[in-house]
């Protein structure tokens, strides 16, 4: 199928323009909870008000190319900060496109002054420990001295390097499991296979489970 990008004055198509990507509208998460459903219906109008076509109901198919958002992609439904939450550029109508750019480069800053200061606490936390006494630090409580302080020592060294790296993996796991989950979203609301989109369609509903109806 070919996607056509729905902002005004846009002519992307995806048989044309390979180096173009296509990203759908948001639709209301309803069953995925309260909090998910007001904030998906606020992300889905803010789409909507940035595109500004007067008595514009989006089709499933409706979609949004890279080249209304900074970095060339949609921020996650939960990344609400992030000026890339809705499309911003080249919208078809007179806008600040100068200041959509600032905000997000404001923004990248601002995420790396919180990854850095995140660091810092985790290196504070590191350091408390390494210096703390043996009847302070928990480890100590945990591993029995072995053969004097010069072992005591060496054992704590290790567990703070040891700590350190555990704290960089699970940083890292963190961020790629988010991504995760934010691309399966976008997965099954370009699939279409939702909650809203089985009502009233039995056929659909047992292609895809094969239970009867």
């Amino acid at each position: 199928m070919v996607n056509f990008c729905c902002v005004f004055g846009c002519s992307n198509r995806s048989n044309r323009d390979k180096d173009v990507s296509f990203y759908c509208i948001p639709t209301v998460l309803e069953p995925q909870g309260d909090h998910a459903a007001k904030l998906s219906k606020e992300w889905r109008e803010r789409w909507l008000s940035n595109i500004k076509r007067k008595g514009y109901e989006p089709a499933k198919s409706s979609r949004v190319c890279s080249e209304h958002f900074v970095p060339g992609k949609p921020a996650h439904l939960h990344d609400i900060a992030n000026p890339d939450w809705a499309p911003t550029q080249k919208m078809g109508y007179t806008s600040c496109h100068s200041s959509s750019v600032s905000a997000f480069h404001r923004y990248e800053r601002s995420q790396q002054r919180n990854r850095k200061a995140d660091n810092m606490a985790t290196a504070a936390i590191l350091l408390e420990l390494h210096n703390a006494s043996p009847e302070q630090c928990p480890i100590h409580e945990q591993i029995p001295p072995v053969g004097g302080t010069e072992t005591q020592t060496e054992l704590s060294f290790r567990d703070i390097r040891a700590l350190e790296k555990k704290v960089e993996e699970l940083q890292k796991d963190n961020i790629a499991l988010r991504t995760h989950v934010c691309d399966l979203e976008e997965k099954i609301r370009a699939t279409g296979l939702q909650e809203e989109h089985f009502q009233n369609n039995d056929a659909k509903l047992r292609f895809y489970t094969g239970l009867p109806c």
